[in-house]
Order: structure tokens, then sequence, then C-alpha cells
């Protein structure tokens, strides 16, 4: 209890001395454009996590709660509670309302799921979101989570829905972000994100944003290989018939690749290593001792992203053990979908344009010790 305790007068210590960078709130009536920049920091330090999490607020008046991000999910969620902390209390905001199935921001489609307008829009709820006491969102639309099961975080969504946080937001920021990602064992919001066109690095290197209808809310990019030293392995290209492709999501802490790229690569590194495998929980290419690594090479349309060595090897806390960071979708998943993980991204911003129909990368040290 005690130690719960310690973690929540923390996170509110933080949250209330932390600020951005904008002066502009959107509960003016101005169409400026706003810039703002968003700490960021791993989830380690306060939910023992491996997701990043934004310090924001919720509701009238404001009640604090860290946000994961996502590129992946559909629409944001917050835990939502009358009783347990540090989860959001719907009954304790004036500003609090349930959208119902004839409010233009429900996102429910299905008939069977808004029997008739008056019908509610199933979780979905709108409230006032704060990302910092100048920067406000009122009637920002989120799902409601009140299961007993629901982790301590919300989630922020950042994908290409119509009902996302970019979306929800797209007159202020243009729908153009980027972030970067300081090292997961970093205990500082020294990360940041970056929100309309105005704010991002003018010089960046970029690739093609693409779409597939298959999952049309999802950032494709294509990854075309992997290079190990100077071994360059072939991935699946970009399919927009089957779904099949590369994702880079901040929600996922290792890089999965189908059975197929994953074990071409995996058996590259092995060669070049040349040790005596073994395995850590779900990393398949493990080694006990000093390692020696290849070079690593991401190479996309475009673009090639050359990892420094702590975004390719995962150490074990307790012991000698350092694995691949990456693992293997399992061999019945035939979605052909690659995710680039945390782990690849930490100390890169990444940009995300989608009225130019780009993304870009580039190493940048956002990790302060």
């Amino acid at each position: 209890m005690l130690l719960k305790l310690h973690v929540l007068l923390l996170f509110l210590l933080l949250f209330f001395t932390t600020s951005t960078s904008s002066t502009i709130t959107t509960t003016t009536k101005s169409k400026e454009k706003i810039t703002t920049s968003i700490p960021i920091s791993s989830g380690r330090l306060l939910l023992h996590s491996s997701t990043y999490i934004l310090q924001t607020s919720l509701g009238s008046p404001p009640q604090p709660l860290l946000l994961s991000l996502s590129t992946t999910s559909s629409f944001s969620w917050i835990p939502c509670s009358s009783s347990s902390s540090p989860s959001f209390s719907p009954s304790s905001s004036t500003t609090f309302l349930p959208l119902l199935c004839n409010s233009p921001s429900c996102p429910l489609l299905s008939t069977s799921s808004c029997p008739s307008p008056s019908s509610p829009c199933s979780s979905f709820s709108q409230d006032t979101l704060s990302l910092s006491s100048s920067l406000i969102f009122p009637n920002f639309t989120f799902s409601c989570i009140t299961t007993s099961t629901s982790p301590s975080q919300g989630l922020l969504s950042l994908s290409l829905s119509p009902s996302s946080f970019i979306s929800q937001t797209n007159s202020f920021f243009s729908s153009t972000f980027s972030y970067c990602l300081p090292f997961f064992l970093s205990t500082n919001f020294s990360g940041s994100l970056l929100l309309g066109p105005s704010s991002q690095p003018k010089h960046l290197k970029t690739m093609p944003l693409l779409i597939n209808p298959r999952r049309p809310t999802f950032f494709y990019v294509n990854l075309t290989g992997i290079r190990l030293g100077r071994k360059l392995i072939p991935i699946q290209s970009f399919d927009p018939s089957s779904g099949a492709g590369t994702v880079l999501d901040p929600g996922s802490m290792y890089t999965r690749l189908s059975a197929l790229d994953y074990a071409a690569v995996r058996d590259a590194f092995r060669k070049y290593v040349n040790g005596t495998v073994t395995s850590l929980g779900g990393f398949d290419t493990c080694y006990d001792g000093p390692v020696n690594p290849p070079a690593v090479t991401l190479v996309f349309d475009r673009l090639q992203v050359k990892l420094p060595p702590e975004n390719v090897m995962i150490h074990s806390s307790s012991g000698s053990l350092s694995c691949l960071a990456m693992y293997g979708a399992a061999e019945n998943d035939t979605s052909g979908l690659n995710l680039i993980g945390t782990m690849q991204h930490q100390n890169h911003r990444i940009l995300f344009d989608v009225p130019n129909r780009r993304v870009g990368i580039a190493r940048e040290i956002c990790t302060v010790s």
C-alpha cells in the first residue's frame, strides 16, 4: 500500500511540474494550426509496463491519467471506475457524457450494436481531455472500460481510424505527428510526441506511407529486407490484397515477424554469431555471455535504418543472458503482418505525415540518464 501511494504521489508531482511548449488551447475559436510537444516516458517506472506513456488528465475538474501510445488501436480507451485509483471516475466529472447511437461521434455502424438511435453507443463517451494546462480538447471521444481486468493506464489511439485522437484533432494538427521514445529502462519523461506539421524536423528522410484496404487504420511501410552484416534477408512485400506488410507500432515492445521471415533472419543471425544458442521466455536466440552481433539494418523503400546494438539485443535483468529482440509469429498465423516494435524505435524520431502520405525515421537521442 505504501509503495502504491508513493508511485501515485510521484505521478502527481510529475504531472503538475512537467509542461509542454503549446500556448494555444483548443477551447478558443482560433483556426491557427496548433503545434505542441508532449513528454513521453517508458512505463517501467510508474506502471512496471513495457508501454510508453503520456501524462494527461480527463474530466472537469481534471483527473490525472497516464495514457499509453498506439498506432494500431482503432479508438482510445480509459479505465473507468467510481471507486478505484488511478482510474477515471465519470461520476466525479461535470462534463462526462455517455454517447447515444444517434450521436455523430458514435463509431458503431452495426445495427446489432445500435438497435435504435436512443440506445447507448456501447461504452463510448465524451469528456474534456487535457494534455497540459493550456492544451485542452472538449468532447474527446473514448471508450470507458469498466472491467476489473483493465490495466491502470488508458490508451491514446494515434491510428488512421476516424475515432482516433489524430482524426479527432485533424483541424488542429493536420493529421501529422512524430515521436521519439527514450531507452526502455529510462526513468525520465525525456521523449516527446510532436503534434502538427510546423513542429516537425525540417530535414528527415522519408518513405511512402501505405494504406492497406484489409487494415485501413494501420500505418503501413514497405520493409523490403533486413541486412545482417553484409547479408540481405528479403522480407515479404506489402500486399494490399491480403493485408500482409509491415507496421511501425509504439504499442509493441518487440518486433514480430511472420514465421518465414523470422526464421530466415534468425538463422542468419545465429550463423553470424556462431555461438551456443539457448532460449529465454519467448526468445529463441539467446547467448550466455558476451555477444558480438552483426550490424542490423532495416531496409525500407527509399530509406535504410542502421540500428545501434542496444536496439538489437535484450539483456536478462538477472544473469548474463542476451537475446535477439525479435520473435516469430505462430506457424498458423497467416496474416503476414510484421510489427516493428519499440526496441527498434528507441532514440529515433518517427514521423507520420498523413496528408503527404509519408513516414520518416531519423536517429535522435532522447534518452536522459
